[in-house]
């Protein structure tokens, strides 16, 4: 009856901006989505000032979103608000959408450069592209100029979380309990504090009460099946991460969440399409491409493996090493030795980029041993393995030189531990094998 009410006004063009808000809820309340999204664009056209008109679009923005939805986005409105929006919308778009945020902060910034909500899109920022003390630095700032405040409590306990600053999330969770103990934020942020206490009966505890402060509290769902999946409780967590898809269907750490539980249940197509459900709201994350490679090459789908591995290495960098290892690995299996070599060799260079197990002692960017490596040792020996292909592959190709200094990386990392005993005696045998030719 509302509905029909609206359209009816709608239609008699005998209705304002807000009306048309109206219009919008209820049709977002009845799941005509797609309806919800052009009427709320009408109403912020209209009047561009109702934030909660932007917020409404916001929460009607497709999965993935569409080429054309940016362009519309862009043209909803012409002043600050629509800069504050788009800053909103993008914040947690890795990649590409990095400059794109930056451009509209910026203006939001430049008018509003001690607002909470301005300064707290930038630690969201740093915490969306993992630049984990850089987020909780921010988020100290903003404590301190705000000590009543709980917004955002809880992506600053997750920051603290993954830092594994049990000492300041134990101040957090101590100062949100004193604040405020039913609101959902200080549930999650005392959940996290026992999540990593390793208390997870507790730390579930708390995420249940938080959700029954607020049943569509997004973060409450995606924790506690993280938590389902450290008790080894997988039915628990892929209900819980359902829950939190049909929340908030843009929440890629559930769909990966689900991934990762249905890998763990042995049951690879399905983890395989939740990656990829995750993967596409992250395409420049590599941890998502990482995790789709690994589930296709343990169902034996090699092909498609070697294009999400590939698709990694255009993302964040935090994974390369990985990628270009199994790379690799997959193409000295397939028999494509020179495809091999060529991401050996990277693997070779990103160690000596990142202070690992290669030095630039000479033109070749070979020094001073694979144990020299601030790598752990089961990457060491990875790199150590690298040299073996590298050197056998030169050698096959006439460079006996270039070989053996490949060989001597393994043989003189020795000492320091970073390739395994089986590793230096296969290089010593090459080396003399070259040297008697």
């Amino acid at each position: 009856a509302i509905r029909d009410e609206l359209e009816a006004a709608d239609e008699a063009s005998n209705v304002d901006a807000f009306g048309l808000f109206l219009l919008a809820k209820t049709y977002k309340s009845l799941g005509q989505r797609k309806e919800a999204r052009e009427t709320c664009l009408r109403s912020i056209k209209m009047y561009e000032y109702n934030w909660s008109a932007w917020q409404l679009l916001e929460s009607c923005v497709d999965a993935v979103r569409q080429p054309g939805d940016m362009l519309a986005f862009e043209l909803a409105g012409t002043g600050w608000v629509r800069h504050a929006f788009m800053a909103q919308l993008l914040v947690e778009q890795p990649g590409a959408g990095d400059q794109d945020f930056a451009v509209h902060h910026r203006v939001v910034e430049q008018l509003f450069p001690q607002s909470r909500f301005v300064v707290g899109l930038r630690a969201v920022r740093r915490y969306s592209v993992r630049e984990f003390e850089e987020a909780a630095r921010i988020f100290g700032q903003l404590q301190q100029s705000d000590p009543y405040a709980l917004e955002l409590s809880d992506i600053h306990s997750n920051i603290l979380y993954v830092m594994e600053d049990r000492a300041r999330l134990g101040e957090l969770a101590h100062r949100c309990a004193a604040l405020d103990r039913f609101r959902p934020e200080t549930c999650c942020v005392i959940g996290n504090y026992y999540s990593l206490r390793r208390e997870h009966e507790k730390a579930v505890g708390y995420f249940q009460r938080a959700l029954q402060l607020d049943g569509k509290y997004l973060a409450a769902w995606t924790l506690m099946g993280h938590e389902f999946i450290e008790m080894k409780n997988t039915a628990a967590a892929v209900d819980a991460y359902r829950h939190a898809v049909e929340v908030d269907e843009r929440d890629y750490r559930a769909w990966y969440g689900l991934g990762q539980t249905y890998e763990m249940l042995n049951m690879a197509h399905y983890a395989c399409n939740y990656y990829m459900r995750a993967a596409a709201l992250r395409p420049y994350d590599s941890r998502m491409w990482c995790a789709l490679g690994s589930c296709y090459e343990s169902s034996g789908q090699n092909k498609q493996a070697v294009e999400s591995y590939r698709r990694a290495l255009l993302g964040t960098a935090e994974n390369e090493a990985i990628a270009i290892a199994r790379l690799a690995h997959l193409h000295e299996d397939a028999g494509e030795r020179t495809k091999a070599a060529y991401y050996y060799q990277l693997l070779v260079e990103h160690a000596i980029k990142n202070g690992g197990a290669l030095s630039t002692g000479d033109g070749n960017g070979l020094g001073t041993g694979v144990g020299s490596s601030v790598y752990g040792g089961g990457q060491q020996d990875e790199l150590a393995g690298a040299c073996l292909f590298l050197a056998a592959f030169e050698h096959e190709r006439g460079n006996g030189q270039v070989a053996q200094r490949y060989l001597s990386q393994v043989v003189d990392g020795a000492s320091s531990g970073g390739a395994s005993q089986l590793r230096v005696e296969e290089a010593k045998a090459m080396m003399r094998a070259i040297a008697d030719q």
